[in-house]
């Protein structure tokens, strides 16, 4: 699932991780609840005879995610946002997001984003429609041998990028961004071992990471991790002072199961002082897995 978000009036196609925690803290911070307690995750409890389920996210906090006849995602929007996804060609997918603020519409942009054979975004072109048009960017994106993500970068300043680890699992650990001059500017650390060595917990339905320039729910950056992770250091270099640190954020991450293991609240909360910082909710629509032979 997605990691921290910041709310802002509008946050271009900023992806997704869910980051979701446990801490050996963690009875002192979540109310008690007639659910089970297991591996620093909180589980529906259910006396029901459990069948495997196909979940297809239909929201993500205050954000309704629409499904087209084929399946493909067609829509997303909540409070301050709409956007729509057309797919002209095999290899093509295009989005127009409207953002709003007070009612009013802010700004307007078109997203062309260009598909390797294996369905992985290679290149995006990200054009203002409204209130002037005004081609933005165009975004280069390379891949591991192993189809994971390696690195994005502006096309006209190939130095402006940012540069994908992964751990021994295959989970993406750290994401470094430089400048246009080549300089460390950020660095984000993931972790996937919960406090007091939670074992790894495998990620359901995972999304993009939402510290980036990502959508957070188009499937068409490759997978980022296998397991959930549970806490998320962001550090922020100043760079008229190279390695000197001008800001740092950590977070770790709680979350609500269902009975088939699937996230459906993720609560973030500061590592320092272990206030929360928000809540979101996830919503499936449910249907039985089709075993074909």
């Amino acid at each position: 699932m997605s990691l921290f978000r910041k709310r802002a009036p509008f946050v271009l196609i900023i992806t997704a991780l869910l980051g979701l925690v446990s801490c050996q803290e963690k009875e002192n911070i979540l109310p008690a609840t007639d659910m089970s307690t297991t591996a620093g995750a909180r589980v529906q409890s259910t006396d029901a005879l459990t069948i495997p389920m196909v979940h297809t996210l239909t929201n993500r906090g205050d954000v309704v995610l629409s499904y087209g006849a084929d399946g493909k995602l067609n829509k997303v929007e909540d409070y301050n946002f709409v956007q729509f996804i057309s797919y002209p060609f095999d290899n093509a997918l295009v989005t127009y997001k409207s953002v709003y603020a007070n009612d009013s519409l802010k700004g307007k942009f078109m997203l062309s984003v260009y598909l390797n054979a294996e369905k992985r975004v290679t290149k995006t072109e990200l054009v203002t429609t409204f209130p002037k048009t005004l081609r933005t960017h165009t975004e280069l994106f390379e891949y591991y041998p192993s189809g994971q993500l390696s690195k994005h970068y502006d096309k006209n300043s190939p130095s402006t990028r940012a540069v994908y680890g992964y751990n021994a699992d295959g989970d993406l650990s750290l994401v470094t961004y430089y400048n246009g001059a080549g300089t460390v500017i950020k660095k984000v650390n993931l972790y996937y071992i919960g406090f007091g060595n939670d074992p790894l917990l495998n990620d359901k339905y995972a999304l993009n990471p939402e510290f980036d320039i990502f959508d957070i729910d188009l499937r068409i950056y490759g997978k980022f991790s296998k397991n959930l992770a549970r806490r998320i250091t962001i550090k922020v270099y100043d760079i008229t002072n190279p390695n000197a640190l001008k800001l740092q954020s950590d977070y770790y991450y709680s979350y609500l199961l269902d009975a088939n293991g699937y996230a459906t609240q993720r609560d973030c909360y500061n590592l320092n002082g272990a206030n929360l910082v928000n809540s979101v909710k996830y919503l499936y629509s449910l249907s039985p897995l089709v075993l074909k032979f």
